[in-house]
């Protein structure tokens, strides 16, 4: 049996994934330190295959070992519910019913008549017998380890000129200012200055790092790895999508991501493409079809159809489709998926507004897509 869909996610959850080694007894155990009461589902490898169970009802303040006996595996993937409600969007998804469940795969779920809902994962480490969750309020996000599906590559097409209807600037929280000299350019890898769309920062399999997109890579800097704390730690409350000038050196480079090491930060003039993106957050539901629907966090797009994650997709925000079309002026947003870096599609932003946005495709029929926010 394969593995089950998965794709790289950055979530705008609520809730902080905390993990400790439990020692008093073998087992996974999760703890719920949420302030409400939480229904928890899991699902882990069980020989050959995929197995997901649920649900255990955890009150605030409470524990419960949700699998007994030695862990033989590294990683266990949880869904938490209040009320009937996802709590927080996982990267991973696996079968499921609004009733006690233990379902044996992970595939066709709809088919054989199951839910097929998200799960975030849990890393206990390579050698840990017994482990404890626990679910708080706010944060860090896990790494993938499959590829999204692909899509077919599309050629775009001279859009039609069309006025983009932008609304007046929204003040934002500019990125802080570190002018300083921690480590001399050249000195960790390739040096750089760029203009980025911060993605935030978080936590995943241990590496602790900020992360911003810039020309179409993500690039990542982790604590420890040559940028100074305080900036990290700056760093810690800007908003995500902020646009911010960073100057440093490329430590390694691969297709589409990027390890950094900052040396100054620095904060840019703010400009309608600011109030563009802040707009641009959140999720959004097509109007005419209902079940394609996304999120964009940040610099990147969330894309899911029928309740199917297809792919967590990265977003550069430019003035054409490509360097030779860019008239300074327009607003387009190029999405590419990480998993291949194989298509780009572009989107020509036509009006963005609080509750309403509409984009046109580029080589598609002309006709303007709508969507509301949900």
């Amino acid at each position: 049996m394969s593995r089950p869909h998965i794709t790289i996610c950055w979530i705008v959850g609520i809730i902080l994934f905390v993990l400790s080694p439990q020692t008093a007894q073998a087992g996974l155990k999760i703890c719920n330190e949420s302030g409400s009461s939480r229904s928890v589902a899991i699902a882990y490898k069980d020989g050959g295959d995929w197995r997901s169970e649920g649900w255990w009802n955890i009150k605030d303040k409470d524990c419960k070992t949700v699998h007994s006996g030695d862990l033989k595996q590294r990683y266990y993937y949880y869904r938490a519910e209040h009320k009937g409600r996802e709590v927080r969007r996982g990267d991973y998804t696996f079968c499921t019913t609004s009733k006690v469940f233990d379902i044996a795969g992970a595939e066709n779920c709809k088919s054989r008549g199951y839910d097929q809902s998200s799960f975030g994962v849990i890393d206990t480490g390579k050698s840990a017998k017994n482990f404890t969750f626990t679910l708080t309020i706010a944060a860090p996000k896990a790494k993938d380890e499959a590829k999204a599906p692909k899509r077919e590559a599309s050629k775009p097409k001279a859009p039609k000129p069309k006025t983009l209807k932008r609304k007046a600037a929204v003040p934002m929280t500019p990125a802080p200012r570190f002018d300083n000299n921690p480590f001399s350019a050249g000195s960790l890898g390739e040096p750089f200055t760029v203009v980025g769309v911060f993605q935030g920062c978080e936590n995943i399999d241990g590496w602790d790092h900020c992360a911003y997109h810039a020309e179409g890579v993500r690039h990542g800097a982790g604590y420890g790895d040559g940028t100074p704390d305080e900036i990290l730690n700056a760093l810690q409350n800007v908003p995500v999508g902020t646009r911010m000038l960073v100057r440093g050196d490329m430590k390694s480079f691969g297709d589409i991501t990027a390890e950094v090491a900052i040396r100054q930060l620095e904060p840019v003039q703010q400009e309608p493409l600011d109030a563009v993106i802040e707009a641009m957050q959140g999720n959004w539901v097509s109007d005419q079809d209902g079940s394609w629907y996304f999120e964009i966090y940040g610099a990147e797009r969330r894309n899911y159809s029928g309740g199917s994650l297809l792919a967590n997709e990265y977003i550069r925000w430019a003035s054409g489709c490509d360097r030779n079309s860019e008239d300074g002026k327009s607003t387009y947003i190029i999405i590419t998926n990480p998993e291949d870096n194989e298509y780009s599609d572009c989107y020509y932003v036509v009006s963005v507004g609080r509750n309403h946005l509409t984009l046109s495709y580029v080589g598609g029929t002309g006709q303007d897509l709508e969507f509301t926010r949900q």
